[in-house]
């Protein structure tokens, strides 16, 4: 993929930094004003992963052990080449009183820095919902990081940690994800770059890309919130349910089903309803589906094999660790020649573990 933006990042004061924290009094874990800053940064590099070409880099110490000076941070900027750099930062001063709010910072007007500056500002208030009393949020100064990195530069303070209404929010996740998420998608707004993904943690080089963002555009999947899809985690079988009657175009029964732990209401009632009518699925014993229990590869191949109608397979599925007298050997069999499965490797296909989700999606994709 080739370059088409080159963003400079830095988390704003080192973790060890004396003072720079939240007021004791609003927060008694007096947190950091890196950590902070570093949860923004990292939402921003995050995010930026899901535009074309939109590259980041870290002047400062990601791991925050390290205060790295400020003529290193800009030596490093600089020396990359980087079209853009931003400081991170969260602000203090006013002890505990009224106000706080988002404060940008460039070192002169009418330059390309100016416009960052008041783009970002817009788009990070507007997310986050941060404006406070700033009689002037944007401003100029003759900050180190401002006046000598080559690129245009903005700092910019992301609320006051000694603000009684700002603490309660910084001190949320959702609201450096959702900051930094907005300084990303500003950004490749402003640069005219295109989007490649539907979710943060599913780029294009991940083996399930394709499968989720089929299952994204048929409606089969929204993902887990936070543009994540968490192809990592096991599924349940409330979700694999769901996906597979999404997958096989929501039908609606009207039969009952037995199971006692199946919500009325919840987003997968409609789907568990058509699989015991359908005979996709009989529950897990004693009247009950398990929704929120991980569905095992085995359950998921089984499931899927059944709504496919259960076709008659001639071939053997040949794993090792799936004997031919076992409940799901047809399935697997009939997955395998049609190409929906090849197993986990060392002719094993791992029946008893819980199925993930981005395997999921592709099992769905290729059947």
């Amino acid at each position: 993929m080739s370059e088409k933006f080159f963003m400079a990042i830095d988390a704003g004061h080192g973790r060890y930094s004396g003072g720079n924290r939240c007021m004791a009094a609003l927060d008694p874990n007096q947190t950091a004003e890196w950590v902070l800053g570093d949860r923004v940064a990292r939402a921003i590099a995050e995010r930026a992963r899901l535009y074309e070409g939109f590259r980041t880099i870290r002047v400062d110490d990601a791991s925050g052990e390290e205060d790295v000076r400020l003529g290193v941070r800009c030596d490093r900027a600089n020396e990359a080449g980087v079209d853009f750099y931003l400081s991170c930062h969260f602000d203090a001063g006013i002890c505990g009183g009224y106000g706080g709010g988002v404060t940008a910072f460039c070192v002169a007007l009418g330059g390309e820095a100016e416009r960052y500056r008041d783009e970002l500002y817009s788009a990070v208030t507007a997310a986050g919902g941060l404006q406070g009393n700033r009689a002037n949020p944007l401003q100029t100064a003759n900050f180190y990081v401002l006046r000598n990195t080559d690129a245009p530069a903005v700092l910019m303070e992301f609320g006051f940690m000694d603000s009684p209404s700002d603490v309660p929010v910084i001190l949320q996740e959702r609201y450096t994800t959702a900051v930094g998420h907005a300084v990303a998608d500003c950004l490749a707004e402003m640069k005219g770059l295109k989007r490649i993904g539907s979710f943060v943690d599913v780029l294009p080089d991940t083996y399930c890309y394709q499968a989720v963002e089929w299952a994204v555009k048929e409606g089969i999947t929204v993902g887990t919130g936070d543009d994540r899809f968490s192809p990592e985690d096991p599924c349940t079988r409330a979700q694999a349910v769901t996906m597979l009657w999404r997958h096989w175009g929501r039908p609606k029964v009207q039969a009952e089903h037995p199971f006692v732990d199946v919500e009325a209401g919840s987003f997968y009632e409609e789907a568990a309803r058509w699989a015991y009518a359908e005979g996709i699925t009989v529950g897990t014993g004693d009247g009950c589906f398990s929704p929120e229990d991980a569905c095992t590869r085995a359950q998921v191949v089984t499931m899927l094999y059944r709504a496919a109608g259960s076709p008659a397979v001639t071939e053997e599925q040949g794993f090792a660790d799936v004997p031919e007298d076992s409940y799901c050997a047809k399935a697997v069999a009939w997955a395998k020649a049609k190409g929906i499965t090849a197993g986990v490797g060392d002719n094993c296909f791992a029946p008893e573990d819980a199925c993930i989700r981005g395997e999921l999606v592709t099992f769905l994709y290729r059947a």
